[in-house]
């Protein structure tokens, strides 16, 4: 845990025993929600936990953009982090130490299958166990069910809180990355409306979310135009792939480089 001593009416709040990195960041969520609505005390908890509306107004704090990454700060620190990395870093240790190897064994089995109830019953019995990855490639059961495409539980899974953020192990992938993959519009779109990045940049194969969608597995347009809707970027592979010559043109005046980039030898 990275010392952190917060001021103010947040300094406070403490991480329960089992924190929930899901709920952590439902409560980010939140937060912008309670500041567009201009609800009463946001402005205290945001000058008093963010750095950049410290000297603010009040009226300064309520007409700026507060975006997703503000929000996550805020909470970080009024729990005592300095960064939201650094409380994250926490949470998930906690939650690897807490999961039992049998019950993860058995949710990971479970979430590959789509087995609904079979992993509610886990979960109920082991919450700690959402967002705890295992398995080769260290993946959590949000993974499992993004990537064999079962709605229902991918749905159940971030109900309960799962972090559709954290990253496996052998590609460096997040769920949305997987989904994509399959062209799986619908899981697409869930994750993101639970606050999965689009772009998705650092996957060991360097091609982004955008890339899994369109260069791995065939072309899915609809969800490469859903991908860019939301706010990827397109590099050259997704570019070429779907055509795009507005795109190859823009990618071309920044670097050769860019344009000369070898895909990973996978």
């Amino acid at each position: 845990m990275t010392a952190f001593s917060p001021s103010g009416a947040a300094a406070h709040s403490k991480l329960p025993s089992n924190p929930s990195l899901g709920l952590l960041s439902n409560l980010a969520r939140q937060l912008r929600k309670s500041h567009a609505a201009h609800e009463s005390g946001v402005m205290t908890r945001l000058k008093s936990s963010h750095p950049r509306f410290k000297n603010a107004t009040d009226d300064q704090v309520r007409k700026a953009t507060l975006t997703l990454r503000d929000a996550q700060l805020v909470i970080a620190r009024e729990h005592g982090f300095e960064n939201w990395a650094a409380l994250k870093k926490h949470v998930l240790s906690l939650n690897a130490a807490a999961a039992p190897e049998a019950a993860l064994k058995s949710l990971m089995e479970a979430a590959d299958r789509g087995e609904l109830a079979r992993v509610r019953a886990l979960l109920d019995e082991h919450p700690t166990l959402i967002d705890a990855r295992g398995g080769e490639n260290s993946q959590t059961a949000l993974h499992h069910a993004a990537c064999n495409g079962h709605r229902d539980l991918v749905e159940l899974l971030l109900e309960r809180g799962a972090d559709p953020a954290i990253r496996d192990v052998g590609d460096n992938a997040t769920a949305l990355h997987f989904a994509a993959e399959k062209g799986d519009l619908h899981i697409v779109k869930l994750l993101i409306e639970h606050g999965a990045d689009p772009d998705g940049f650092g996957d060991v194969h360097g091609v982004d979310v955008i890339g899994w969608a369109t260069c791995f597995g065939g072309l899915h347009r609809e969800v490469a135009e859903y991908l860019l809707q939301q706010g990827a970027q397109h590099n050259i592979f997704s570019a070429v792939a779907m055509g795009d010559v507005q795109a190859i043109k823009a990618l071309a005046r920044i670097s050769r480089d860019v344009m000369d980039k070898p895909m990973a030898i996978w």
